[in-house]
């Protein structure tokens, strides 16, 4: 009696108009599965996103939707929805069931994960919902018995993990964009921008020629020798680079030199700075905002992250201002400047963390500047 209704994965938004749920479900698996296309795991990433909220089928969930809408005062949260769909995966993708499990309120511990799986209270709920889902999505499961995952991410643990923490970027990045772009779809014609990565090198070499001829300047020999030689190292392959150079060498426009013509060489879409302080932050983002911005433009370039940036002005609508505050979920700009700390916690997506910038970074040139005050912590594995 339940199948001709139809299933909503989100309430009416403004227009009055409820979010289909099989129409969600297929657009998140087509955003995660471009996302992941860099990564190489389009497949996955297609099938996490079609799975994610297949327990909003269930009609329990279905009359909390409606409940909720009829109530807009009505606190708390709704019936288990990730448990049907962490079922498929861990049945094709093993612990790519963590992702599901994960996906809002962030990756958990694989013990927390089999105790999800294990919980008889939820099961005959989760697999009711997948009987439902499987009536109204064709395909809803991969033709084989596994899906194939590439080989560098089943030989290593670590590789493996990163691999993980890409994907989960990729399904949470692609299920907030489908879902504001059926409660806010203003927002998502604010996002990203045109610049690409020629245009920024083109305005870069431009500003550069004023220090093309050292002129018996012996500090600015020595700076355009360490500038040619990023240069040089840019047309390298993919991999990590070192740079040491004291200060007043000119680290900011040869870090930044080496970036944009080594995301040329590789096809990168972005760039991404981490600097491990605000000041520095500030600082250098000063200096890439007069590089590359054009008079008469408002054409938005450097995303700045960090809490002396981001407006915590809601009403603040200038078009600058919310290209800010929508470029720093994701880090969806030409060239991003976020602190070492919050690039770090980019790619731990724990328990309450955000980790949508984290698919920024394999299309990515990444540089560290001055990494040494990073916590030991962070580069020994927990």
């Amino acid at each position: 009696m339940y199948r001709w209704l139809t299933p909503y994965a989100h309430s009416r938004n403004d227009e009055g108009q409820r979010h289909d749920l099989v129409g969600h479900l297929q657009g998140v698996a087509r955003l995660a599965a471009n996302f992941a296309t860099d990564f190489q795991a389009s497949e996955p990433a297609y099938f996490l996103g079609l799975w994610h909220d297949l327990g909003k089928f269930h009609p329990a969930f279905q009359s909390y939707l409606l409940e909720s809408e009829a109530n807009p005062q009505r606190r708390g949260h709704g019936p288990d929805h990730k448990l049907a769909g962490t079922m498929l995966a861990s049945q094709y993708l093993g612990l790519g069931a963590l992702l599901v499990h994960g996906h809002h309120g962030g990756l958990r511990a694989p013990d927390a994960l089999k105790r999800f799986l294990a919980d008889s209270r939820l099961n005959s709920a989760a697999t009711y919902a997948l009987d439902l889902a499987s009536l109204a999505i064709k395909d809803l499961e991969p033709p084989g018995q596994a899906i194939q995952l590439p080989e560098p991410f089943t030989t290593d643990a670590l590789t493996a993990e990163l691999f993980l923490r890409l994907l989960f970027s990729a399904l949470v990045d692609a299920d907030s964009l489908d879902t504001e772009e059926h409660f806010s779809s203003a927002d998502i014609r604010q996002r990203g921008s045109d610049v690409t990565m020629a245009h920024l090198w083109d305005r870069f070499a431009q500003d550069q020629r004023q220090y093309s001829s050292p002129q018996d300047n012996h500090v600015a020999e020595v700076r355009d020798s360490i500038y040619q030689a990023c240069l040089t190292a840019a047309e390298g392959p993919p991999g990590l680079y070192r740079l040491t150079v004291p200060t007043g060498g000119g680290k900011t426009r040869s870090a930044m030199a080496f970036a944009l013509r080594h995301a040329l060489r590789h096809g990168h879409k972005r760039i991404i700075l981490a600097v491990p302080f605000i000041s520095i932050t500030e600082q250098t983002a000063d200096i890439y905002h007069t590089i590359f911005h054009i008079d008469g433009t408002v054409e938005p370039v450097v995303l700045e992250h960090h809490s002396g940036s981001v407006s915590g002005d809601e009403e603040d609508f200038h078009p600058s201002a919310v290209w800010q505050r929508l470029a720093a979920e994701n880090w969806d700009a030409p060239s991003s400047l976020p602190p070492l700390y919050n690039y770090l916690k980019a790619s731990s997506p724990t328990a309450g963390a955000r980790p949508a910038s984290c698919t920024a970074s394999p299309t990515a040139s990444s540089s560290w500047m001055k990494p040494k005050p990073c916590p030991p912590t962070f580069w020994t594995r927990s």
